[in-house]
């Protein structure tokens, strides 16, 4: 994943949305 590029997709949005929140979950 490239977070320097400004993020304008809705659907990368929600695969960062989901994939923090599997992180948050894995504690």
């Amino acid at each position: 994943m490239n977070f320097v590029q400004p993020i304008r997709d809705p659907e990368q949005i929600q695969q960062i949305k989901d994939y923090l929140r599997t992180c948050l979950k894995s504690f």
